[in-house]
């Protein structure tokens, strides 16, 4: 990933700050580094899961305050996706190991769940 970024040219015209750029690089480490966490053999605990969701979710609020306007939605909100991270660390105490979960050959196998769960 950080050969990306050293090849990585924004337009010029782009309005991306210095700023940005190292909240965008911080954010795509970052859940590079929970998704190795979520995904390590060596079974974490909820705790640490728990720590690592949370530093990657302030990283994605970061990047967003630095690239939107401060009156805009963050884009981690507009979806349930982002926020549903923070309930693996329980997941994790009842369940066992995330990285044995499976749903499905796809995700068409909770979209009915989706509409009943908020």
């Amino acid at each position: 990933m950080v050969y990306f970024f050293m090849n990585l040219k924004l337009p010029e015209r782009s309005n991306t700050s210095i700023q940005s750029e190292h909240a965008i690089q911080q954010m795509l480490h970052l859940m590079h580094v929970m998704i190795c966490i979520l995904m390590s053999p060596r079974d974490p605990g909820a705790d640490e899961i728990d720590e690592h969701v949370k530093i990657c979710l302030s990283s994605c609020h970061r990047f967003s305050r630095s690239y939107y306007q401060k009156t805009d939605k963050p884009f981690w909100a507009n979806t349930e996706n982002f926020p549903t991270l923070l309930c693996l660390a329980e997941q994790r105490r009842h369940h066992g190991p995330i990285r044995w979960y499976w749903e499905g050959t796809s995700e068409r196998f909770i979209q009915k769940l989706k509409r009943v769960l908020t």
